[in-house]
């Protein structure tokens, strides 16, 4: 499961470098400003977390499921 999931995130960003590579400087100046405030407000969120939750999450078959749609929709757009 934790393949899948790296897997999922190397075609996640592959799919923001293509739309990216579209943009000009400016926009993506902006976006990469607009990831890192996310990064700096999720941080003590994430540190939080345990790897055993994370596991549990990844275990849950209708949080994947849920999850996948989310996917599919993004895809698709």
């Amino acid at each position: 499961m934790e393949l899948i999931v790296q897997i999922l995130m190397l075609f996640i960003a592959l799919n923001c470098i293509l739309k990216l590579s579209f943009w000009k400087n400016w926009q993506a100046v902006l976006f990469g400003l607009l990831c890192g405030g996310f990064v700096m407000a999720i941080y003590p969120y994430a540190m939080l977390q345990s790897k055993a939750q994370i596991a549990d999450f990844l275990n849950n078959k209708t949080a994947m499921q849920n999850m996948a749609v989310f996917i599919t929709i993004d895809s698709v757009i």
